[in-house]
């Protein structure tokens, strides 16, 4: 379960660089998506 979790975090981590958005406002995103709303949480799933 936790791959498919990280899997998605990367592609939509992707996506939102696509988009335009910065490093910090693509992981903020994410971290909301994720459920957890705290940017360093996506530590976990997206690396530094």
């Amino acid at each position: 379960m936790h791959a498919v979790r990280h899997s998605e975090a990367h592609e939509r981590y992707a996506e939102l660089i696509a988009e335009g958005k910065s490093d910090r406002e693509a992981r903020q995103v994410v971290s909301n998506e994720l459920g957890h709303g705290r940017i360093y949480v996506t530590k976990v799933y997206l690396g530094k």
